[in-house]
């Protein structure tokens, strides 16, 4: 073999490392590209999931608003307490897609009591729970709503949320 001849080979090894080296880098960005996109997208179709939720919860007579014995109406944003458990979850018309991966709370105060530090709340006397409850939740979301319990009707807080 010639000098020539190798010096041909030794460019052509250093020439396939660099095609491999650029290919193995662009193959990696495309990836993350892809994969933070998506990532984007799944976050925004669960905070749509949540509030879809959230919807069917305070305005469905299936679920837990008040309804209207007499006429039928349904009164949005009031929350039936003697509908509010797990049965009515499970009567196979409220939250009709979502069987797991969320937990709802009542909470018998008002908005300004509720902060960042929410969750220390749950463990009051004044908090009422169904669903899983004990997971930790990505999203959540808190409404301002009535508590029609019997006869009277209080304020409170209902906290969605999901994972």
């Amino acid at each position: 073999m010639n000098k020539k001849a190798q010096y041909d080979f030794a460019r052509k090894a250093v020439y396939l490392i660099v095609v491999v080296f650029v290919l193995t880098f662009l193959f990696v960005s495309l990836y993350g590209f892809f994969f933070k996109s998506n990532e984007g997208l799944i976050k925004k179709l669960n905070k749509e999931h949540l509030s879809t939720l959230t919807k069917s919860f305070l305005y469905s007579a299936n679920c837990f608003a008040y309804s209207d014995d007499y006429s039928g109406r349904v009164y949005p944003g009031t929350i039936d307490l003697s509908k509010f458990n797990n049965e009515t979850l499970q009567n196979g018309k409220c939250a009709l897609f979502y069987k797991d991966g969320f937990g709802v709370w009542l909470y018998k105060g008002k908005v300004g009591d509720i902060n960042e530090n929410w969750q220390n709340l749950l463990n009051q006397s004044n908090i009422f729970r169904i669903g899983q409850v004990s997971r930790y939740y990505e999203m959540y979301e808190i409404n301002p709503v009535f508590i029609k319990d019997k006869s009277q009707t209080i304020e409170g807080v209902m906290i969605v949320g999901f994972s």
